[in-house]
């Protein structure tokens, strides 16, 4: 049975309230371009800083001196709006990472500003030169007869995990990661394995 009330309308007037109820369900999806632009862009507006101290750490992969790292406890905690910061930061930004490395003697002068004593920054120094020794006894021990041997290991094990990378198709920046560790345990064990330079004794004059 159809109702009176539908069967009193005329099928124009059945479509057009038929495309009155399709408007009405797609008014609520429709968006003007403007509002799609703002559901989809990020807007930061400042930025939270931690301070932490410099301490001497116990780290034996520096190439001399004493290591350096960061303590846990933060010293200041404060906002700032994020273009401020930024036009601070901008001409103290880093060109390259190589930048980022501090000098043995900088890491000296930040560890005495900290409050530390020639003596702990002695024995920091050799503590992490201990440790550097027992980790090439334990490569001798291996069975690598020199550094060069452990080297050429090295490289093999990286290229193998490079190839089985490839196969299992990992991104560019896990591999850059892997061959930028690879180069700093390679210039480690190098700067270790290199033998100290003799100081030659003064000749007397002949007469």
């Amino acid at each position: 049975m159809i109702p009176s009330e539908l069967s009193s309308m005329s099928s124009s007037d059945r479509r057009q309230e038929n495309m009155n109820m399709r408007g009405i369900l797609r008014t609520g999806k429709q968006r003007e371009p403007w509002q799609e632009f703002d559901l989809k862009k990020v807007i930061f507006d400042e930025v939270n800083i931690r301070e932490y101290p410099q301490i001497l750490g116990d780290n034996p992969a520096v190439s001399i001196g004493a290591p350096v790292t960061l303590g846990w406890t933060f010293q200041e905690e404060y906002s700032m709006n994020i273009n401020f910061y930024e036009q601070m930061r901008e001409p103290m930004r880093r060109e390259s990472n190589r930048q980022l490395m501090m000098s043995s003697r900088q890491r000296i002068k930040s560890l005495m500003a900290a409050g530390y004593s020639l003596d702990n920054i002695g024995d920091a120094t050799m503590d992490a030169n201990h440790i550097k020794r027992q980790r090439m006894d334990s490569f001798h021990a291996a069975g690598w007869t020199s550094p060069l041997n452990f080297l050429n290991g090295a490289f093999k094990t990286t290229g193998s995990t490079l190839k089985a990378m490839d196969v299992l198709s990992v991104g560019d920046q896990t591999k850059k990661l892997v061959r930028r560790s690879s180069k700093v345990i390679f210039d480690g064990v190098a700067a270790i394995a290199r033998p100290a330079m003799k100081k030659k004794s003064p000749s007397t004059p002949a007469c």
